[in-house]
């Protein structure tokens, strides 16, 4: 069964759209996205991967790899059986300082989902927590480990493609072992709207859903940690954690995380 040997591994917020409709308009990439194999009821109904396309590079793209829902779309079933049908697979993650990462999330879902909540109460729903184990790079690194060694496993960081969106896509394309196309402008998709543009939109969300706050959502405050919440302490000294450990066992350059501010110990 012919497969694709590349696969990103994308979380949310980590510039995915971006690199998506780069590998999306190039004409020597099949790109698949938001169209699971693997880890879906796909791979016992489909005798061969129906998503191939000869002659070119396929690629698949998928955010939602990452997230552990239920069984048969966790990462651990999608991993395993990539791994049996094809172990040389490459496969590369984007990730994304932890703590903008959250609240880029937070001003998406205000902007889209017309979210009431504060800060605090949306990431503790029951909806958006998983956000708190998707931040953990160093759980998701090990689990591929598992699966694949540390050569088929790649890290693009988001804040490189917005200091240097050049270099980024050059690092991209490296990976994928082809030059990279001729751009002749930089590309950076959903860009979100301003602080004071989603502020305001938090209030008309509240306004129109009649929602009485107990504690009102000052502007000044509204993204910000409650450090009165040993909650966030004790977040911000798992990411620490998580982040020394996610040093040790990809090798990345942590001078480099430490110059787009990743909080270590």
């Amino acid at each position: 069964m012919k497969i694709p040997k590349y696969y990103h591994i994308g979380i949310p917020k980590t510039g995915t759209t971006t690199l998506q409709y780069v590998l999306k308009n190039d004409d020597r990439i099949n790109l698949i996205f938001s169209k699971k194999y693997f880890n879906s009821n796909r791979y016992f109904t489909f005798p061969t991967y129906p998503y191939f396309e000869e002659g070119k590079l396929n690629i698949v793209s998928d955010e939602t790899i990452s997230k552990n829902n239920n069984n048969t779309n966790s990462i651990y079933t999608f991993l395993d059986r990539l791994q049996r049908h094809e172990p040389n697979a490459i496969i590369f993650l984007t990730i994304r300082e932890q703590v903008d990462l959250l609240k880029s999330r937070y001003k998406h879902a205000i902007a889209n989902d017309d979210e009431t909540n504060s800060f605090t109460e949306w990431l503790v729903s029951k909806k958006y927590i998983n956000y708190i184990d998707m931040i953990m790079y160093s759980n998701l690194y090990k689990v591929i480990c598992a699966y694949f060694p540390k050569k088929n496993i790649k890290i693009l960081v988001y804040e490189k493609l917005k200091s240097d969106f050049f270099e980024y896509i050059s690092d991209l394309y490296g990976i994928l072992g082809i030059e990279p196309p001729v751009l002749n402008q930089k590309i950076i998709k959903n860009k979100s709207l301003s602080d004071e543009e989603i502020y305001e939109k938090l209030l008309q969300n509240i306004e129109n859903s009649n929602k009485i706050q107990s504690i009102e959502i000052k502007k000044e405050t509204f993204l910000e940690w409650d450090w009165d919440k040993s909650f966030w302490r004790k977040l911000l000294n798992e990411i620490k954690t998580s982040n020394d450990c996610f040093i040790k066992q990809s090798g990345i350059d942590k001078q480099l995380l430490r110059k787009f501010n990743y909080n270590f110990h």
